[in-house]
């Protein structure tokens, strides 16, 4: 594990403004590839189901998307 990057934005409000989150992750999600050299991304929330194509996409690397995993 490369390491932990937290957003710290409350579960209830990362719906309220999907653009925001975006960037969130878009930011923090560059320093954990960058920084940390991660090569795969693990979300480790439900609200943040969705988003990891996108993540995929933007890095070239493996999304983990919480929502596929607890089927």
């Amino acid at each position: 594990m490369a390491g932990v990057r937290a957003l710290n934005i409350p579960v209830t409000e990362l719906r309220d403004n999907p653009k925001a989150t975006m960037r969130y992750l878009n930011k923090l999600s560059r320093m954990a590839v960058e920084e940390d050299r991660a090569d795969t991304l693990v979300l480790g929330c439900l609200g943040l189901a969705e988003y990891g194509d996108a993540l995929e996409q933007e890095f070239g690397i493996k999304v983990i998307d919480p929502a596929f995993l607890a089927v």
